[in-house]
């Protein structure tokens, strides 16, 4: 291994280089972080720097929590995990949401929440829970007379249009003619995040037999009604798992495969950018150059509070892979979003 975790805030990069003189030496590179995980970390542990967000999101405060990282580095798993104890993020975000929103006096609050699921699969927006347009036109088949299933096929096919818009009132950015559900309880809300993420677009590399192809985005905005106070206080979580940057020639992405990661190496590009110049404060930074960048415009540079959980792999074969994500997670570290404000109106 090359990569390790020194201490709970510092990450140590173990790299063979020569000296003036030919000869073998090993170089040491510490990056810090506010916090660090180590292979044997468990995910009630990594939830923990989380856990105080939500009662944020619940208070009236947009919250963005990313995960980022080289593929095939176990950002998927960091944000949703498995059964049980390896629950991730996600899930964990979900059961706390509702486990603060139960703790209210329902004589006085009354509480609603809504969640979307969006992709943006290449440069194109793709609503997950959106009814499917082949099971649409296929029922449509089945009940349509001959002479109108051509026509109704093609109108299947219409889906709204996604872009992402400005809100003139808040500032924050939204998806336009996103879908937008409100449950009931944490099951309704996971099957539905299960639900988007089997729809979600993967594919299978050298680097990653699962690997995500597109950049997946929970929102899950939150409505408290203070009957006594006549005012509502609105909240938002957006939990965003970002598609890995892959080296072509290591994934052996080839075709489609290719092409998506072409794709995503542009959008973290863009990201970058937006990190970059964000960090420095210096000049307007360039949101639109990008879908990604202008939906996450309020996370990087904004008014949400946001924690960003980095994936690296230790494995010597990942080195120039893992230096490099470090050095992108401490640009990270350097940006200073605007001062985090309620949403509080009178109702």
């Amino acid at each position: 291994l090359v990569a390790t975790c020194k201490d709970e805030h510092t990450v140590d990069v173990l790299r063979q280089q020569k000296s003036f003189d030919g000869s073998p030496r090993k170089a040491r590179k510490s990056t810090h972080f506010d916090a660090v995980f180590g292979p044997s970390s468990e995910q009630a542990e990594v939830f923990q720097e989380v856990k105080g967000l939500v009662q944020s999101a619940v208070d009236g405060y947009s919250i963005t929590i990313f995960t980022y990282g080289q593929t095939g580095a176990g950002k998927t798993h960091t944000m949703y995990g498995g059964q049980g104890d390896e629950r991730g993020v996600a899930p964990r975000t979900i059961e706390a949401v509702f486990e603060r929103l139960g703790c209210l006096d329902t004589q006085r609050f009354r509480t609603s929440v809504r969640a979307s699921l969006v992709e943006l699969y290449r440069n194109d927006l793709r609503d997950l829970l959106a009814p499917s347009t082949s099971s649409r036109r296929a029922a449509r088949c089945h009940t349509a007379p001959p002479s109108l299933q051509t026509f109704q096929s093609l109108t299947s096919l219409r889906t709204p249009h996604l872009d992402v818009r400005k809100d003139l009132v808040t500032g924050e950015s939204f998806v336009e003619n996103l879908e937008d559900r409100e449950v009931a309880g944490p099951e309704e809300l996971l099957e539905l995040m299960r639900e988007g993420a089997h729809r979600r677009h993967t594919a299978s590399t050298l680097l990653n037999v699962d690997s995500s192809r597109s950049h997946m985005i929970l929102t899950i905005s939150l409505d408290v009604l203070d009957c006594e106070k006549n005012t509502t206080t609105s909240g938002k979580i957006r939990l965003c798992d970002l598609a890995g940057a892959e080296r072509l020639k290591k994934s052996g992405a080839s075709d489609e495969t290719m092409n998506e990661a072409i794709e995503i190496n542009r959008a973290l590009s863009a990201l970058g950018d937006v990190i970059e110049c964000a960090a420095q404060a210096k000049g307007p930074v360039p949101y639109r150059n990008h879908k990604l960048t202008q939906l996450l415009s309020d996370s990087l540079g904004g008014s949400a509070k946001t924690i960003m959980f980095v994936n690296i792999s230790p494995a010597r074969s990942e080195i120039e892979e893992t230096l490099n994500t470090l050095a992108y997670a401490s640009r990270v570290r350097d940006v200073t979003n605007d001062r985090a404000s309620r949403s509080v109106r009178a109702t």
